[in-house]
């Protein structure tokens, strides 16, 4: 079965594109392919959607090869980028190298595109991980040292969330903790990666719910103390929000229980704009920050029901103090009185005794 491709191409020849479509096809891939031949379209093309490989002639009537490999940079993409020319000479190929292009092919050469295609996309994918893996192993150091150092819980979790969003590259992010009195999940802090209309509409709505267990994604979550994934959100007829996550544009969404050994406090919940399938590493990454969490949160609960006892402790015995102060004024008063009805007894008995 081929694999499938999303191809950029930068050519104004529509025959030459043709041509490098069957030789990606011969080389076992499905590709998927959009010509651009101007700026303003590789900068359209580049913002409409994720591409898995960008192939460009060297000459166009507007611009060349090295322009748009500075364009693509430029979006800060990291995308295997592969100059093909009918012509082009040493000292061309070796600036073009130089400037960020990951290989050259000659159209007489087209055999070569294959391969080149397919190591290009191995190094790429190889960098993502390396990227991720450093990134959220970064991120779980970050969150180790914002609960370090955080005066409270309601401190830290919104940069968690935001690190969150950053690390695990998703769009919307969401801590639902839990209300004891009412017994359901309310949001105590609601971010977005990246600002837009529909993603702003759908965040306001999500301020207005609650989800009592087992109810949307992190009811169950909740219910079933464990974590949650959708790859594609609108097919999960059980989330009341699937039509408000549909018109923001959300394909898939992950939840994660904030919880220790004797207590469950809430969940923290992403959803993506695109589709995102299951990732082990990562759900092992926020098993480990989720426990993290609630672990500190079970601490600071210890922490503060001690202060309380301590405080109760103190007021009890200020209390206590007060009290026998009072009871101590009391007996020496009462002290003073006897003392006082003594002497005037014994003067009674003295001027008797004298009469």
């Amino acid at each position: 079965m081929n694999r499938p491709l999303q191809v950029l191409l930068i050519e104004d020849s529509e025959d030459d594109a043709v041509l490098l479509e069957i030789e990606l096809q011969r080389a076992g891939y499905a590709p998927a392919c959009q010509r651009v031949e101007t700026p303003e379209a590789l900068s359209a093309a580049l913002e409409r959607q994720s591409w898995d490989i960008v192939i460009s002639d060297y000459r166009l009537p507007r611009f060349d090869g090295l322009v748009a490999l500075a364009m693509v940079k430029a979006k800060g993409l990291d995308l295997p980028f592969i100059m093909v020319s009918g012509y082009i000479t040493e000292e061309t190929a070796v600036a073009a190298m130089k400037a960020g292009a990951h290989d050259y092919v000659m159209k007489d050469k087209l055999a070569r595109l294959g391969p080149a295609v397919e190591r290009e996309l191995r190094e790429a994918a190889s960098r993502r991980e390396r990227r991720r893996s450093e990134g959220q192993l970064k991120a779980q150091h970050t969150i180790t040292l914002i609960l370090a150092t955080a005066a409270s819980f309601d401190e830290a979790a919104p940069v968690i969330v935001q690190v969150l969003l950053d690390s695990l590259e998703m769009d919307f992010g969401g801590l639902w903790m839990v209300d004891p009195e009412q017994q359901v999940l309310k949001a105590t802090v609601l971010n977005l990666r990246t600002a837009s209309s529909p993603l702003n509409a759908f965040l306001e709505a999500n301020r207005r719910l609650a989800f009592p267990p087992g109810s949307g994604l992190a009811g169950r979550v909740w219910q079933q103390r464990r974590a949650a994934w959708l790859t594609d959100v609108a097919q999960d007829a059980s989330l009341p929000r699937r039509d408000l996550a549909t018109q923001a544009g959300v394909q898939s969404a992950a939840a994660f229980p904030i919880q220790s050994e004797a207590a469950f406090f809430g969940v923290l919940e992403f959803f993506a704009l695109r589709r995102r399938e299951p990732d082990p590493t990562l759900l092992n990454l926020m098993t480990a920050i989720s426990s993290e969490i609630g672990q500190f949160m079970e601490r600071r609960n210890a922490e503060e029901a001690l202060r309380r006892a301590h405080d109760e402790l103190e007021t009890r015995v200020q209390q206590r103090t007060a009290d026998l102060k009072t009871a101590n004024t009391r007996l020496q008063a009462a002290i003073a009185e006897r003392r006082r009805l003594e002497l005037e007894l014994l003067e009674i008995t003295d001027r008797k005794s004298v009469v």
